[in-house]
């Protein structure tokens, strides 16, 4: 069956994701700019069938060349050079030309093999696993602080605008102008060891502690400016290691003076453990082109929200006992997620207090907590915070009230955790 661009532009069903939603409008949940991005892509990729299998907005930047190989990067595809893009209306061939920075032209077009038969490409993954996380020197630990410190004067400014790294005493509470940018996978610890996964990581980690280590190292950071780095936590741009480490964006970031243009600055010729992973980077990408590349808007959606979930984890937004925690995608997003911060945490094992209105199985703890655990400033921001939020407020992720404490049951966490690494999640859940 055939798919128009109307159709194509957001289908009405999203394959049940809505199931428990509380019978939200569909289009609420979804970024209203990712929706205007799937209307507005004027190249389409269609299968044997007429139905979309990819989609990008050119706005004049995109070549020949980046679009076979981002296509090569998304689908299972015959070798090089015995499958072409040709166009729907006309027929053409879109040869790849002898100068690389020929722009792709608009229009509709499948791919074909050397019979000029129509493929019908299978994705080689469409999994939403990895997202941007920014520091905030405000709330650090002195883990980040400590690669903060080691990222900034290694790159000495952000790698994407030029902005001149600075950094504020933490006590001054201001907001800072550059961040250490860190790309964290969405996984559980059963994922440590899946191929896709060790081919990213391969000679960097061998085991949950080297992961870990990898994770909190300046090869898997660098200095962003706090705009930017927005931007690429949402992968509306990102590094294309192949193409010289070019600054691709997929939506228009020139509002947060990211260059159209640009690269990232970096000395290629350095050693790459002076400078962010080749790996993590063409990890950002793929996930970005798996984003705006890949049709598969109830996917996308669905990342938004476990983006969104996940969130609401971080600021202590939500009660575990929450439906959106029992189904999907928000039963994944918490135990991944949790497992995601034990991981990053595990290095502070040792160095850490216990929060005493927490507890990660379930309970609030009753016993009387010690002159040196308590802490009088705690106890009145939460006062401050349950007078703040009324009853029956909702958010825009099924949250009709936020909490001040945010206790885990422990059946909710994987049982393949090292238990070892379980006091880091009352760190974490403290504010950290």
């Amino acid at each position: 069956m055939t798919t128009s661009r109307d159709e194509a532009h957001f289908p009405k069903s999203y394959d049940g994701v809505d199931a428990g939603l509380e019978q939200e409008d569909e289009a609420s949940d979804f970024d209203p700019d990712v929706e205007r991005y799937y209307a507005n892509r004027n190249i389409l990729i269609y299968n044997q069938e007429g139905t979309i299998v990819a989609g990008l907005h050119q706005r004049g930047s995109f070549t020949i060349t980046n679009v076979y190989k981002w296509l090569a990067i998304l689908f299972h595809l015959p070798q090089s050079g015995t499958w072409s893009i040709q166009s729907r209306e006309g027929g053409e061939i879109i040869d790849i030309p002898s100068r690389s920075r020929t722009i792709f032209p608009l229009g509709s077009f499948h791919l074909i093999d050397q019979d000029a038969q129509i493929l019908s490409p299978l994705p080689k993954s469409t999994s939403y696993r990895y997202r941007c996380l920014v520091n905030d020197s405000r709330k650090s630990t002195p883990a980040d602080d400590e690669l903060f410190n080691e990222v900034g004067l290694r790159d000495k400014k952000c790698l994407i605008t030029g902005l001149e790294w600075l950094i504020y005493p933490k006590d001054w509470g201001v907001a800072p102008l550059t961040v250490c940018a860190k790309i964290f996978p969405f996984m559980s610890p059963s994922d440590w060891w899946n191929p896709e996964v060790r081919e990213i990581f391969r000679g960097m980690a061998d085991s949950p502690e080297t992961f870990a280590q990898v994770l909190m190292s300046p090869s898997n950071s660098f200095v962003c400016a706090y705009m930017a780095s927005e931007g690429f936590n949402h992968h509306w741009f990102s590094i294309d290691v192949y193409d010289d480490y070019r600054i691709v964006h997929f939506t228009n970031c020139e509002q947060w003076r990211v260059p159209r243009d640009g690269k990232l600055s970096i000395d290629t010729w350095e050693e790459t453990s002076s400078r962010p992973s080749d790996a993590l980077l063409r990890a950002h990408f793929h996930q970005a082109l798996i984003h705006w590349g890949l049709h598969d808007p109830s996917q996308h959606r669905e990342f938004i929200i476990a983006s969104k979930l996940a969130f609401n984890i971080q600021n202590r937004e939500e009660p575990s006992d929450r439906q959106c925690w029992i189904r999907e995608p928000g039963k994944t997003v918490l135990e991944a997620y949790v497992a995601q911060q034990l991981l990053g945490y595990c290095v502070e094992l040792g160095k850490t207090s216990r929060d005493i209105f927490l507890d990660v199985f379930g309970e609030p703890d009753d016993t009387e907590p010690s002159e040196d655990s308590f802490d009088p400033t705690a106890e009145a921001e939460n006062v401050e915070m349950e007078a703040e939020i009324e009853p029956g407020q909702v958010d825009d992720v099924d949250s009709d009230f936020a909490i001040s404490f945010w206790p885990i049951d422990e059946k909710l966490i994987k049982s393949n955790i090292d238990p070892e690494l379980i006091p880091a999640l009352d760190f974490w859940l403290a504010g950290s």
